[in-house]
């Protein structure tokens, strides 16, 4: 039996499959699977091997900082250092010498110092020095009744001696580190010996209630050596609470689950989007031939948001307009005393003026300015300037001479001058209307305006046919009122206010639509969006309108969106374009709520590589590290290397396989030979 088997075994291998030496399958199958094992390991290890991201030094870096240790005091501050790279030293009393300390860095000190670890390649950054440090607020109150000013009294307590040296301030302003206020201090140090190189020192002191707090780079061998020695606790250093802008982070509609909508916009979605607008006029207020002004200046503050990914912005054409109507009314509003003597200017009988109806005389001839032709009335010596913020940044000017030095105003990354591109607007509309002697709107209260920057983040324009009275909206914008003696204003951060459709109108005198809305608007919102729940631009909050009924509730009106477009038509204005900031902002934001902080950081330095303005990435950015640094992260399952991963697999196996048949063919080939010859003998 044994044998019987054994040759029907043996006369398999007399199939005429195994005259030849190999079958083509067989190679074409073991090329098929190779290439497919070398492409899959080669996708895969390309996957694997992308760069992080380098962020412009300019901006605050944002890296998965897995590698860093944080520096925590009671006292009320604190900052990231790297691993490995500083030696840490910290004291509780002002007085007493500085002690080493070890992991980890937290503890109820008033004073901390870092020092770089001595490096024979970096000898020359050795004896720099990083101090953290918080003195009484009696300290500060003192000095303020000493030097009378604040920015006298904070060079007082940041002033120092050092021994061999002369010290020199030759730099003192306003600066920002992690979107908190300082006050920045430069000192040049000149040695009294000869020969010997200059160092420098820099400092930032920031007052608060609970105390001073002051940071100090010192013995640099450059100004510019502290933000490369020291660049993580800079651009990580927190003073006291978290900054307002986390006030911005809350749902808008989370309550809405209709079966229709597409998405849930949040505030943090798009507020980046929404500028700040200041606009200025300079010059003489001429009247009748005879100079009201010498060279004064006035202006509009309002909002605007990004409608292209070149620059565009949106906005209200009375935020960006200011005739000499308007100046001389600006002018005459402030004072009684004004308003009777341009009254008397214009020929009212003193009688009139001294009635009781003065503020209805005043307001009709206010009405009659706007008729009045350029040799009337007129500014001579015209400038016109109009600046756009785009991030937490403000525009700083507190006097009409502050305001004429912006007009040599130069960009910087979060503030820009920007050009009006078009505009549908007419000043007298609004007083006319106010005097009820109008046939209504003569134009439709739209601009839009061009900032020289790349990579804006847009909102897209909503088709407004489809909104339907009711429907829930956001306004966003940066109302005057809300920035007052309650707040700290040395930033800036827009307000969303929640609200709905209360009615579609047509706007009186013209073919325009006014949507009709509940959501609460003030002075400096003129030009925001009014948003969809599809994160959509329907219209610009424009008006607010409140008669002397005082049981009539106050209502806000919306300029349709379709107004711009339309002038963005007729001046050949194109809209819309690459919007990768926006998108890459909305995937980051995705992925930060689902806890894959890791792979948010790669979506938010994109946003801030191309467009370091961004009020909001550099603060999630940090909390994504945090929560890194805490074991939170949850990794993203990237099905394309999974597929890859399974495609290596099964052309590794494929490889095997078909190397195991061609050598069970060899075997078999070598076999019908032997049978051959036998068969032949």
């Amino acid at each position: 039996m044994k044998k019987e088997n054994k040759d029907n075994q043996r006369d398999k291998y007399r199939h005429k499959k195994y005259a030849k030496k190999y079958r083509r399958r067989h190679y074409v199958g073991l090329v098929i699977f190779g290439v497919l094992t070398c492409a899959s390991l080669f996708f895969l290890g390309a996957s694997f091997s992308k760069s992080t991201f380098v962020v412009n030094d300019n901006t605050p870096q944002i890296t998965p900082e897995e590698r860093t240790q944080a520096v925590t005091s009671t006292a009320g501050f604190s900052f990231d250092i790297p691993k490995n790279k500083y030696q840490v030293f910290a004291t509780t009393s002002l007085s007493d010498p500085l002690l080493a300390i070890t992991p980890p860095y937290s503890g109820d000190f008033n004073k901390t110092q870092l020092k770089i670890k001595p490096s024979p390649i970096n000898s020359d950054a050795t004896f720099a020095k990083f101090t953290v440090e918080k003195r009484p607020k009696k300290d500060y109150d003192i000095a303020l009744i000493k030097k009378k000013t604040n920015d006298e009294a904070i060079k007082e307590l940041a002033d120092f001696s050092a021994s061999g040296f002369t010290v020199k301030l030759v730099k003192s302003e306003p600066t920002t580190l992690n979107n908190q206020a300082f006050q920045l201090l430069q000192y040049e140090l000149t040695p009294s010996q000869p020969g010997a190189n200059k160092i420098y020192t820099q400092k930032w002191v920031k007052v608060t209630d609970e105390g001073v707090y002051i940071v100090s780079a010192e013995d640099l061998t450059a100004i510019s050596e502290a933000k490369s020695v020291f660049s993580l606790p800079l651009r990580t250093i927190q003073i006291g609470a978290q900054n307002k802008l986390e006030k911005l982070s809350s749902p808008i509609f989370s309550n809405l689950l209709g079966k229709n909508k597409t998405k849930e916009v949040t505030s943090d979605e798009v507020s980046p989007s929404v500028v700040k607008i200041y606009h200025f006029v300079c010059g003489n207020l001429v009247l009748n031939g005879q100079e009201l002004t010498n060279d004064t200046c006035d202006g509009n503050v309002g909002s605007g948001f990004f409608i292209s990914g070149d620059g565009i912005i949106a906005t209200n054409g009375h935020v960006v307009t200011l005739t000499p109507a308007d100046f001389l009314i600006n002018i005459v509003s402030s004072s009684p005393e004004s308003t009777r003597q341009l009254l008397q200017f214009m020929g009212v009988p003193s009688e009139s003026i001294s009635g009781t109806n003065q503020n209805q005389l005043a307001a009709s001839l206010m009405s009659k300015l706007y008729n009045l032709p350029p040799e009337r009335l007129r500014i001579d010596n015209y400038r016109e300037l109009t600046v756009v913020a785009m991030g937490s940044e403000p525009l700083k000017f507190t006097s009409v001479e502050d305001v004429k030095k912006l007009m040599k105003f130069n960009d910087s990354e979060r503030l820009a001058k920007a050009e009006l591109l078009a505009r549908n607007y007419s000043a007298k509309d609004i007083a006319s209307l106010n005097q009820q002697n109008s046939s209504g709107f003569s134009a439709s209260d739209v601009a839009l305006l061009k900032v020289n920057v790349a990579h804006t983040p847009y909102i897209e324009l909503a088709n407004t046919d489809q909104t339907d009275v009711n429907s829930k909206i956001i306004v966003v914008g940066f109302p005057s009122d809300a920035e007052n003696q309650l707040t700290e204003n040395d930033y800036i951060s827009p307000t969303v206010t929640a609200g709905t459709i209360s009615a579609k109108r047509s706007a009186n005198g013209s073919t325009g639509r006014l949507f009709q809305s509940d959501v609460d608007a003030s002075q400096g919102n003129s030009g925001g969006p009014a948003i969809n729940q599809s994160g959509q631009a329907l219209g610009l909050l424009t008006y607010r309108y409140k008669d002397e009924t005082s049981s009539n509730a106050a209502k806000s009106y919306i300029r349709d969106i379709n107004d711009l477009i339309d002038l963005a038509k007729s001046n050949n204005i194109t809209l819309g374009g690459d919007n990768t900031v926006y998108e890459s902002w909305l995937n980051g934001l995705t992925k930060y709520r689902a806890s894959h902080y890791t792979a948010s950081l790669r979506d938010f330095a994109t946003v801030q590589q191309l467009f370091p303005a961004h009020r909001l990435v550099s603060d999630y950015a940090l909390k994504a590290n945090q929560a890194i640094r805490e074991g939170k992260d949850k990794p993203v399952i990237n099905y394309t290397v999974v597929l890859l991963a399974l495609s290596a697999i099964m052309g590794t196996t494929g490889v095997v396989v078909v190397a195991i048949a061609i050598h069970r063919h060899r075997l078999g080939h070598h076999i019908h030979k032997t049978l051959k010859t036998e068969g032949a003998n």
